[in-house]
């Protein structure tokens, strides 16, 4: 099994009350230092040790439009639930001829990544063309500093493995991703020097009225409690004989 070096976050609830969302933006991965060393669980804190960035990884995070009208819906009428029964009530918006006509060479369904995830599953898109129902997530340049790569030596040795030379990826976002289908990247060389193989990938989900993802997103952000909104993104460290561990639980364990 992977061994989870390190955990980034970021938050739907953020960015819907801001009003903005990620594009090319840096963020850093954090490991749980105990006694002067990360310890192998970093979302799990635990003693008196102090968070520790181990790397950075640069992620846009589109869904602006998404939110927007969420947030909308949701003032209107004050629960998730209220909403998806309207939703369900009054049915998808109708298209016009332009939208029908992207629709059916494929616009507003899922757009295909590398690999795992879940996605929208109504033809339909919204009747402005300006707007844009989906999310799109895609994550590049991922880089370990100094104590990323020492966390590496001491994995190996408290686990007994054989030299870590593989890294890998999960995205997990409430409701959307699941033990069952995780949104993973393909596996990254780790070389000798430190250089990681360049990392590309991008998913996109559908989030127009009636979808999957739609109702996810109307769940996480309409509770009173924050963390449910949290997006993770999870690295792992693979020795050379080891498996995939596919998905975490909500960046938690």
């Amino acid at each position: 099994e992977g061994e989870k070096l390190g955990t980034a976050k970021i938050n739907l609830l953020d960015l819907m009350s801001s009003g903005r969302e990620l594009s090319d933006s840096r963020i850093e991965f954090v490991g749980q230092a105990e006694g002067g060393r990360a310890s192998f669980d970093p979302a799990r804190p635990s003693g008196g040790g102090k968070s520790e960035p181990v790397g950075e990884l640069t992620v846009t995070f589109l869904c602006k439009d998404a939110l927007d009208e969420i947030n909308r819906m949701l003032n209107q009428h004050g629960s998730a639930r209220k909403v998806l029964e309207v939703e369900e009530r009054e049915g998808p918006p109708q298209m016009s001829k332009q939208d029908s006509k992207s629709s059916s060479r494929g616009g507003g369904r899922e757009k295909g990544g590398k690999s795992g995830g879940s996605g929208g599953d109504a033809p339909w898109r919204a009747t402005r063309e300006s707007r844009d129902d989906s999310l799109r997530v895609t994550l590049a340049d991922l880089e370990l500093n100094r104590d990323g790569m020492d966390l590496l030596d001491d994995v190996a040795r408290e686990k007994r493995l054989p030299p870590i030379d593989t890294l890998l990826m999960e995205v997990d976002i409430a409701g959307i991703t699941s033990r069952e289908k995780p949104l993973i990247t393909e596996k990254l060389n780790l070389y000798k020097d430190g250089t990681i193989q360049p990392l590309s990938f991008e998913k996109s989900f559908a989030t127009s009225p009636g979808t999957s993802a739609r109702s996810a997103l109307l769940s996480s952000l309409a509770t009173e409690a924050t963390e449910d909104s949290d997006v993770f993104f999870l690295l792992y460290a693979i020795a050379s004989s080891s498996a995939p561990r596919g998905a975490a639980s909500r960046g938690r364990g």
